[in-house]
């Protein structure tokens, strides 16, 4: 009987041990609910910082605003919290709405639906900010590029320049095995042009120069082609030669319900969120999740995003 007690103290003790030792701590960190908006602000967020890895050096929430700061110095609101027409993004968007229309990586099928153009909505500050914001200053950071047998001008800046010749030479070897490319890429109709978009006072990315115009059709802009025609030019358009400029952060005005079908845009921000964001959010999973988390930048970004948007979870 003694010996069936002192047994039962002990392991009483073990397991009392046991329990002592996975109890909670008294002041536990708050579990973190993700909301469907939490997700789709850091996945904008993270898209940013990863796209443009020296362009931002920090992310600030002051009363319910998130900024990001430039190496610039200047700030930029995410979300000015303002209900907007289409004419309205056009012309004023935030950071929000920039990154708000998905960017498709499927081929083209024809003319886009209304008002669906991804990419359109721009934040010039930023552009003025990365690029430059005068014809001299944008015109400073343009290094030569070979296209074919031209030599083009393209922006140093982020990359914009070394992608360009990487999906150009690309694109050369594709026309090496397929010939009928040829007659879409040479010669180019322009890249650097500081110039404003047609019919607007809205800056072209020419200006910026990072913007690359392949060979000219008269059918390939909106405004001023045969919407039968312009179908049939971006349905037959060679597939291969866009997603090779895709792989390298460019974006195809061919995609664009006000299509611009000769049109590439250096816009590595809104592909690498098709790559990586293109699922319906799944809020039992991390929120990161799609996104190349092996690398470190991308990591360091993450947790930057977490740490200066803790605020938001923060409950009474």
């Amino acid at each position: 009987m003694k010996k069936s007690i002192a047994v039962s103290l002990i392991l009483g003790l073990i397991l009392s041990g046991c329990i002592a030792k996975t109890d909670p701590d008294p002041d536990p960190e708050p579990e973190i609910k993700e909301t469907l908006e939490t997700v789709a602000i850091k996945r904008d967020l993270l898209v940013l910082l990863s796209a443009y890895p020296d362009a931002f050096t920090d992310i600030s929430l002051t009363e319910g605003k998130i900024s990001l700061t430039l190496a610039s110095g200047e700030t930029l609101i995410y979300d000015d919290g303002l209900t907007k027409t289409y004419d309205e993004k056009i012309n004023g968007a935030d950071l929000q709405d920039m990154l708000e229309q998905p960017y498709p990586l499927s081929d083209a099928t024809g003319i886009a639906s209304e008002n669906n153009d991804p990419g359109r909505f721009r934040v010039y500050a930023f552009f003025d900010a990365l690029y430059g914001s005068t014809k001299e200053a944008t015109y400073a950071n343009l290094i030569k590029v070979t296209y074919g047998t031209q030599s083009l001008k393209f922006s140093k800046i982020s990359g914009a320049a070394d992608a360009l010749q990487a999906a150009s030479d690309e694109a050369a070897a594709l026309v090496a095995t397929e010939a009928s490319v040829s007659a879409y890429l040479y010669p180019s109709s322009g890249t650097y042009n500081y110039r404003y978009i047609s019919g607007t006072t809205i800056l072209s990315m020419h200006a910026y120069g990072i913007a690359l115009d392949m060979k000219y059709n008269n059918q390939d802009y909106w405004q001023w082609a045969d919407p039968v025609k312009a179908e049939a030019r971006i349905v037959n358009y060679p597939k291969a030669l866009v997603k090779i400029y895709e792989s390298h952060g460019f974006i195809w005005g061919g995609k664009w319900n006000h299509f611009d079908t000769v049109h590439y845009e250096y816009r590595p921000e809104l592909i690498l969120k098709a790559q990586w964001f293109s699922a319906p959010i799944d809020l039992t999973k991390a929120w990161a999740t799609g996104a190349d988390t092996t690398d470190l930048n991308v990591q360091e970004a993450i947790k930057m995003i977490d740490d200066r948007l803790s605020a938001l979870y923060e409950t009474d």
